[in-house]
This record gives C-alpha cells, structure tokens and sequence, in this order.
C-alpha cells in the first residue's frame, strides 16, 4: 500500500513531520454537530466564545475562540455535543483538536485547560487537566487531545480557567469526534495539525509558519502546504503533522513528494529535513 501526501517545503531551517494515526480503532469519525457554551465565577465581561458555531461544523479548519480574562476567578467553557442517533457510548475514546494561535503550546499555558465528559447536564466521569493528557508538545501552535469516559456521555466541555498565573487568554477549538462503526481505507489523510517554533512568533506566515496547511491533505499533486522557517534563525523549525484514518500494518509505506527551491537544495537544506512517523504521541 502506497500513502502519499502532497507538501511543498521552501526556506526552511529544520522541519519535523509526524505521520500520526491518532486511534487504533477502525471506523469513521463522527463529529459533534451541536455547541453550547457560557461562563463561570467571576463577573467576566470578555469571556465569551467567539464563532462558537465552528466548533461544531465538521470542519477540522475552523474553529471557536473562547476567551477569558487571566487574573480573574473566572472560567469560560464550550460544550461540543453529539445529538444524532450514533452516540458514543461508554469507554469510548473521544478526541479534540485545540490550537492557541500565536501562543505556543507549554504546559504552563495549558494549565487553564480542562477538558470533561458529559451526559446532558450530569457529568460523565472525572475533569481532565490538558496538561496530563499531551505527551509531545514539541511547541506546536496545535495539539489533539482525548480522553476514554467510562460512562455512556453525549458531549465533551472544554474550559478555560483564567484564574492561574501564566493560562493561556484565548483558546481556539477546532472539532470533536468519536469513532463509529465503518471501515476506511487507512492511505486517507483525514486532518493535520501544524506549529511553528518559538523563534517565529510574530513574524509572518512567509518568514515563519505554515501557508495553506489543508493543501497537504487534500489529495490534489498540484497543490501544497509552504513551510517556512527563516533562513539564519537559530534553532527556528516549522513543522506540519499529517493524521490518517486508522493505523498502519507492519510493512505499509509511506511517500512525501517535496518541493524545495534550487537555492536551499544548494545550501543543503536537505539535512535539515527530518521525518518521524507517530502512533498516536508515541
């Protein structure tokens, strides 16, 4: 079996590419297609969930921003729900993709983060620190995390404490899925995470960061993601991950078709080009 994906590389000083395959259970993923959202403690006039719609749309591109005011007692929190007749029942593992922008994923910044299973309005098992859950932050602007609830449960709520030194002000919230029944071909990239190194922040896609990451996933040979990482930048990398359906078997391939600009094949840029495949965060 052959996978390929499509990425296109230019000015890069150092690339991790992770092909992850984030479950091991074969099926499709079934999204949550219903939000709610509100607030907590304190009197807290900015926090709100901004677009809190795309959140619930499927669509691994978009995403909510919630929004909370670090200092204060307060807490602002969405709730993805799954409202079709295919709901997750117990011990099973439901994930969600985060990302903080121009923020770089620490578990300091994390430390607001917690994530919760629930049935309606009763809890559905325990609060999870985000923190806890992420093994290989490798500071990346976008992380997927989950969680295995032992009850049957309908919805997932992502929280935002601004109460702690250092939290993060803002959270952007991609989607939640679970895994139904169904099987799929395992050479399909289904979504991709990408960061950029602490070096980048602030300084424009074309200088630091991923243009057009979806293209890396879409199947197309003649589109790509850009990678850019600034040339003479110590220690800068972007990085893009690619996720597929389901994992692979002893034996499957993987290719990456690269396209790199006849400047940086001359100052062997090459070198600096390093590929990792993932199970998961291992």
């Amino acid at each position: 079996m052959s996978i390929f994906t499509f990425i296109n590389r230019s000015i890069i000083v150092l690339c991790l590419l992770m092909f992850t395959s984030s479950i091991k259970t074969y099926g499709q993923r079934i999204y949550a297609n219903d939000e709610r959202n509100g607030r907590a403690g304190l009197l807290c006039l900015g926090c709100v969930v901004n677009n809190p719609d795309n959140a619930a749309d499927g669509n691994t591109q978009t995403f909510s921003v919630i929004n909370v005011t670090v200092g204060l007692a307060a807490q602002t929190y969405q709730e993805l729900i799954f409202t079709g007749a295919n709901k997750p029942a117990a011990n099973t593992p439901v994930r969600v993709k985060m990302g903080t922008g121009d923020n770089l994923l620490d578990l300091t910044a994390l430390g607001g983060v917690s994530i919760r299973a629930y049935n309606g309005n009763a809890t559905a098992g325990p609060s999870y620190a985000v923190p806890t859950l992420v093994s290989a932050l490798s500071n990346n602007n976008q992380v997927e995390v989950g969680i295995t609830p032992t009850q049957p449960y309908d919805r997932i709520r992502i929280t935002l404490n601004g109460g702690l030194a250092g939290v993060l002000s803002t959270l952007q919230v991609y989607d939640a899925y679970f895994i139904g029944a169904g099987n799929l071909a395992c050479n399909s990239s289904v979504d991709e995470l990408h960061g950029i190194s602490s070096a980048l922040l602030g300084l424009g896609l074309d200088v630091g960061g991923v243009v057009n990451p979806q293209r890396a996933i879409d199947g197309n040979i003649n589109t790509a993601s850009t990678l850019n990482a600034g040339v003479g930048l110590v220690g800068a990398f972007a990085q893009q991950t690619i996720i597929f359906n389901k994992a692979s078997v002893i034996g499957d391939s993987v290719r990456l078709t690269l396209s790199i600009p006849q400047s940086l094949l001359d100052a062997e840029v090459l070198s600096r080009i390093s590929l990792r495949t993932y199970l998961g965060n291992t």
